[in-house]
Formats: structure tokens, sequence, C-alpha cells
């Protein structure tokens, strides 16, 4: 489920078995635990911002998410996404920038 789960929807999104794209550390804290509740490990996507300011989880967040990350075995991290601000510039210094 792309943008994250709506506060609250995690509960019937974990039992139907949608995966979410989680694109803050408070949805992360939510599903984490909605996954402690029902005492099972649960699959997610991380969203990251990288410069394009739009969803995902900051930069600031970074270091937290990372402490927490390595503290939890609940969540199943399938992969990590962004969004690239100049993905149809091939040559834009942005996307190496970004990609970093």
């Amino acid at each position: 489920m792309l943008n994250g789960l709506q506060p609250g929807s995690e509960g019937p999104c974990a039992e139907g078995g949608i995966i979410p794209v989680l694109n803050s550390l408070e949805q992360w804290r939510a599903w984490r635990a909605t996954a402690k509740r029902l005492r099972r490990t649960l699959p997610a996507v991380l969203q990251f911002d990288t410069g394009m300011s739009r969803l995902g989880v900051s930069p600031e967040e970074l270091g937290t998410l990372a402490v927490e990350l390595a503290g939890e075995g609940n969540i199943e991290v399938g992969f990590i996404i962004s969004h690239l601000a100049s993905s149809d510039e091939l040559d834009c210094n942005q996307n190496d920038d970004q990609l970093a």
C-alpha cells in the first residue's frame, strides 16, 4: 500500500496481508506495535526522503529509525524506495546524489 497506512488501519491491513510502504517514523512505530500485538513478523517497505521533500522518512529521523531497526525483529523490510526528482534526466547529478 503506497503512501503508508492511515492511523488505526494497521490491524485490518495486517490481517488482510497488506504490505505497507512506511514513510515516517510514526508509521514504522504503529506497524511495529501491531506486529508485537499480533505476535508475528509483518512485512513492510521503507520509503526515504532523499531530497525531493515528498513522502519518506526524513534524513533527521534516519538515525532513530536505524536504532529501532537494529533492536526489533518483528518487521521484515522487503526493500526500500525513494522518489528521484530528476529520474527522467539521465545525466543529472541530482540522481547520483539521491542514490548515494
